[in-house]
């Protein structure tokens, strides 16, 4: 699978870059980048929302009018609606931890407005 990350936070990216290891990952930690690197080929876009030269939201609407690629939105806004008028497809929240943290749900997703089910379905669990 060929999944391009979009966070600006290089420790974050690279955390998720490494958790993936056996994807074929692409790195962009700027909308800028992002746009130079997604192309067709690409299975999976994570996508942080708050980016330092623009908004997640508005660069998924951007891709959805050429693509239908799987989108997942990383955030640390505590708005489901930003989603819903995104038009991406699942949410998490910052923080979580790739490889799982004491009081985390699974895969280290935080229990929080049903992110736990949501961890499960994205770990195969459910």
């Amino acid at each position: 699978m060929k999944i391009l990350i979009v966070e600006d936070d290089r420790a974050l990216n690279n955390g998720i870059a490494l958790s993936l290891k056996g994807e074929e990952i692409l790195q962009a930690f700027s909308l800028a980048q992002a746009r130079s690197l997604l192309d067709g080929s690409i299975d999976l876009v994570i996508l942080d929302i708050n980016l330092p030269d623009g908004s997640g939201l508005d660069y998924c609407r951007e891709i959805r009018e050429k693509s239908g690629v799987a989108i997942i939105f990383l955030t640390a806004n505590d708005m489901e609606i930003d989603i819903v008028t995104g038009g991406g497809g699942r949410l998490y929240y910052k923080a979580f931890f790739p490889h799982g943290a004491p009081g985390e749900g699974e895969c280290g997703f935080p229990q929080k407005a049903g992110a736990g089910v949501r961890a499960k379905q994205a770990c195969g669990k459910e």
